[in-house]
């Protein structure tokens, strides 16, 4: 969803209806959350995964060997590093792609969004080039996706090692967003920022994603929750620090963006579901007083 400048007239009718409309779009957090810890799994489906990079030489090596273990496509999308990563992407196996473009200095949305319409499994996850997430587990989130018939997992890291101060900041960060998310759109999330999701495919064509920066992981989240054609759900996952290599990260300054992002995305939506009902009753009453 591209936002655009809006009316000071809609912003104040949006910001009176978003409160009123929460009971309609809530949905009740998961009850056997960790119950999905033991879903057994057995499948025959390509599954794709998609990883954003940017000069990481140093992480790329072992998850690419994780992920090999587990998936039968791997895309290596590159924002334009200086360093040996896309060499590396390709020793491996990985199917490597440039992706050169950046908004306000960062591609990392553009790089995702080129990975998913690119890849061609029927189940695409996507995961960050230092090795974060719990790679391990994708064949068991494939399965469970695929045998309940949901279309946009967002693998939640519910337990996470904070051994850096970072890490703390972060995780501080990242609850004040989620908590942000439940108010405005009433997403019972638990990581709203994970760059871990699993998507099929099928449904890549009804997400409204458009944001080339660090704002396409809460974008894509809320685009699938929104929909109601799209089936969301989160799986927990274990979050692990970066081992090696730098993050491309200004916390605070990232965390600001997504806030912002995340109240203005609220009411464009509202802003749309106004429009969409004018146009709707305009129509109606045309039709119904000729």
């Amino acid at each position: 969803m591209k936002l655009q400048s809006i009316p000071r007239t809609i912003v104040f009718l949006a910001l009176i209806v978003i409160v009123s409309s929460q009971a309609a779009n809530y949905k009740p957090p998961i009850d056997n959350y960790y119950g999905l810890l033991y879903t057994p799994y057995t499948m025959a489906i390509k599954i794709s995964a998609v990883i954003p990079g940017y000069n990481e030489e140093k992480s790329l090596p072992e998850t690419l060997t994780r992920l090999n273990k587990v998936v039968d496509e791997v895309i290596y999308v590159d924002n334009g590093s200086t360093d040996s990563s896309m060499e590396i992407a390709k020793s491996y196996g990985a199917i490597v792609i440039l992706e050169p473009r950046k908004q306000n200095g960062i591609g990392y949305g553009y790089a995702l969004i080129t990975g998913l319409l690119n890849s061609s499994g029927r189940y695409v996850v996507t995961v960050d080039a230092d090795g974060e997430h719990e790679i391990e587990k994708i064949p068991q989130i494939v399965a469970y996706a695929q045998s309940n018939s949901i279309d946009f997992i967002n693998c939640s890291r519910t337990t996470r090692e904070t051994s850096k101060i970072n890490s703390l900041i972060r995780k501080f960060g990242v609850n004040i967003l989620n908590i942000e998310a439940r108010i405005l759109f009433g997403l019972p999330t638990k990581d709203i920022l994970s760059g871990m999701w699993c998507i099929n495919r099928n449904i890549l064509s009804k997400l409204s994603i458009n944001e080339g920066g660090w704002n396409l992981s809460p974008e894509i989240k809320l685009s699938a929750y929104v929909n109601k054609n799209v089936t969301y759900f989160e799986f927990p996952i274990h979050g692990t620090v970066r081992k090696e290599g730098k993050s491309q990260q200004i916390l605070w300054k990232t965390a600001l963006e997504h806030a912002t992002f995340i109240l203005w995305y609220r009411i464009a939506t509202v802003e749309y579901e106004i429009r969409y009902f004018v146009q709707n009753f305009t129509k109606s009453f045309t039709y119904y007083i000729k």
